[in-house]
């Protein structure tokens, strides 16, 4: 699974929230995810989101810098 927010003119919201769900679907399906970006226009909703630096840059920023619940990259076998 490939997760990641909208970058660009005219990308919508992505709140970190779905994305945090996501992945923890993902985990529970036994299945590889693998978050690409935040996207232009993330949406922080929790403490560990508000730790995240965001506006680094316009696609959501280097996942090194993520909240650690979304430093997510698996690849398939």
């Amino acid at each position: 699974m490939i997760v990641g927010g909208e970058s660009g003119h005219g990308a919508r919201e992505m709140h970190l929230a779905w994305g945090r769900t996501i992945v923890e679907q993902c985990k529970a399906a036994g299945t590889k995810v693998f978050v690409k970006q935040l996207g232009a226009r993330p949406v922080r909703e929790s403490e560990d989101d508000r730790l995240w630096k965001i506006g680094i840059s316009r696609k959501g920023g280097h996942s090194a810098d993520w909240p650690v619940s979304l430093r997510v990259r698996e690849y398939p076998k």
